[in-house]
């Protein structure tokens, strides 16, 4: 994914879906935005502004919480709102990065099948809270191996 921007890929293919809505919590958004203002590394900095000038050509219009379309069979959603999980229930804290990205997922996971949801991340302790939790993770080198392939598939 350091490769592609998310307008860039074949998510149905990729996780075997006919249909795809990216989910952008709240933790995900601030994240870009201290990296967009973090001049310490310039490729993560460079990197953020184009996915953030990516995300504002489809979201600027748009009403946080309500699906955009991204192109055929790809959807992107913002959430605006923090989470508002019991955050003990779940033993996350609400000043970790990770555990809100966490927190959003398992509340958006209520309001619809939580069996359908995918989280896509290369973060390790992320990966190791999502683990515990109710939905699947799906690791970034798992998806570069499916990205690869799909590539591959394509060149014969």
């Amino acid at each position: 994914m350091h490769l592609k921007t998310f307008d860039e890929i074949d998510w149905p293919k990729l996780l075997q879906s006919r249909k795809i809505c990216l989910v952008l919590s709240p933790s995900v958004l601030r994240e870009f935005n201290q990296q967009m203002d973090d001049s310490s590394n310039s490729w993560r900095q460079k990197r953020a502004r184009t996915l953030v000038s990516k995300l504002k050509k489809f979201l600027y219009e748009a009403t946080p919480g309500n699906q955009v379309k991204v192109k055929a069979r790809i959807s992107l959603l913002d959430i605006a709102k923090e989470s508002d999980i019991t955050w003990s229930t779940f033993r996350l804290d609400p000043s970790v990065s990770d555990d809100g990205l966490i927190a959003s997922i398992i509340e958006f996971g209520e309001q619809i099948d939580s069996e359908k949801l995918n989280l896509v991340s290369h973060d390790f302790l992320g990966q190791r809270k999502a683990k515990s939790m109710v939905f699947k993770l799906l690791i970034q080198t798992e998806l570069l191996m499916r990205l690869s392939a799909i590539h591959l598939k394509k060149q014969k």
